[in-house]
């Protein structure tokens, strides 16, 4: 875990950084591996700004020396390291966890390949951090699904990772993820509403398509604050508590939402109305389409028209709220807008609940991500993705998993949830390979 320089494999270095909701009164409590090896070390800081530290070399707070430690968890196995937030510190702390290694480089020394359920040892003067955790307390019992991070550095050599995971959505939905065996080695996992763009900023369009690199690739960045259009899902160890707030401050003065109330992706409020400003008139100058959205989210737009008229798709961002995007009057043959009148419709969907999994250097998914949004009892509601590959080069031997998956109805993820393996070093190697879904 490390921070100030860009990997291929970890394209985001963080300092292994999570985030815990925690309210007065409670107990956070931190632990790693690393705690006490080399340079390794634990950081809280809270909503008010004040920062916690363990000391270097310590070996007894924050410290899980093994496997049956780590079983046995927080307080019964291994005493973590630990703060009550006081009166003023409700919100979100954010805990970074330094490993035993310099934090201006990335190296895997000595991160060897470990089954889920058997004995681990932490390297030293690494990058990688063996065992972590965090616990949010009271009256000393844990309240799980009050942690979370925006970016998860992993390293699987010669294995496969098997992870579970919870995705809670800024308009109030949560996806099921199971990892089903992934082979990255060094790889990065993070969750967003666009996935792959076609250029930078909150403005930046998504292109539903994999891309062929890794340190070139344009993404939103989850370790900046999300944009009006850009929005970075937050990933919980377990079902996120529902009695987490719809918001809560950060460390550094922001606000972040957390358990926002479901919000389904509804338009309202259509026009189409001149450059000039005239209703229902387009020019030569040609028209905007005007729309209110509920939440953020890529819209699609459908024009009809009589006779001639060549159906227009078009794709965009939308923001929470009123939506102005700019039509040149021209169908979708490019033909111009004749004189006179004409009835023509604009159709429009939004996309809610958008979740992209954008895994960068994961050499093989031979079973395939598992992506299943869930109701609020808990149980499934979908497991249907999408993807497109189309754009990539077939390995040498190996097939490309293209499957143009943005169109249709998609597929279930429990039945192919973007396979693709084989090769050496594995055709996902050094690329972004994109799977998302969304309510339409």
């Amino acid at each position: 875990m490390s921070t100030g320089v860009t990997h291929v494999s970890w394209v985001f270095p963080v300092l292994g950084t999570h985030y815990a909701y925690v309210k007065p009164g409670e107990t956070l409590a931190a632990a790693s591996s690393a705690q006490g090896v080399g340079n390794g070390q634990i950081r809280l800081t809270a909503p008010d700004g004040t920062v916690y530290t363990t000391t270097v070399g310590a070996t007894t707070a924050g410290r899980i020396q093994n496997r049956t430690q780590e079983l046995a968890g927080p307080f019964a196995g291994y005493t973590p390291f630990t703060q009550v937030a006081g009166a003023s510190q409700g919100g979100l702390w954010k805990i970074d966890f330094f490993p035993t290694g310099s934090t201006s480089t990335v190296s895997y020394t000595g991160a060897a390949t470990t089954l889920a359920d058997a004995a681990w040892s932490q390297p030293n003067n690494s990058s990688t951090i063996a065992a972590w955790d965090v616990s949010v307390r009271s009256a000393g019992a844990t309240i799980p699904g009050r942690v979370y991070a925006n970016v998860l550095n992993m390293f699987v050599n010669s294995g496969n990772y098997y992870g579970k995971l919870y995705v809670q959505t800024n308009d109030g939905y949560i996806y099921k993820v199971s990892n089903n065996g992934q082979a990255g080695a060094g790889f990065v996992f993070f969750v967003n509403n666009k996935g792959i763009t076609n250029g930078t900023g909150d403005a930046a369009e998504p292109t539903y398509q994999s891309f062929g690199g890794t340190t070139n690739v344009t993404v939103w960045d989850p370790t900046t604050p999300d944009g009006p259009r850009s929005i970075t899902q937050k990933i919980f160890y377990a079902m996120p508590d529902v009695g987490l707030p719809a918001l809560a401050p950060l460390p550094d003065g922001s606000n972040t939402w957390l358990k926002v109330p479901q919000i389904a992706p509804e338009v309202s409020s259509i026009t189409i109305d001149g450059v000039e400003g005239t209703p229902g008139q387009v020019s030569s100058k040609g028209a905007y389409i005007k729309f209110n959205a509920s939440v953020a989210g890529t819209y699609r737009i459908t024009l009809t028209g009589p006779g001639g008229f060549v159906t227009l798709k078009m794709t965009g961002s939308a923001t929470a709220g009123n939506n102005a995007v700019y039509w040149d009057g021209r169908d979708g043959g490019n033909n111009p807008p004749s004189l006179g009148t004409a009835n023509i419709t604009a159709n429009i969907q939004l996309q809610g609940a958008e979740v992209h999994f954008p895994f960068m250097d994961v050499e093989n998914n031979v079973n395939g991500i598992i992506i299943e949004q869930l109701n609020d009892d808990g149980t499934v509601k979908s497991d249907i993705v999408y993807w497109d590959d189309t754009n990539l080069n077939d390995a040498t031997g190996v097939p490309n998993p293209k499957f143009n998956g943005n169109t249709g109805s998609g597929i279930s993820s429990n039945t192919n949830g973007h396979k693709w393996s084989g090769g050496s070093p594995g055709y996902g190697d050094g690329k972004t390979m994109d799977t998302w879904t969304y309510v339409l």
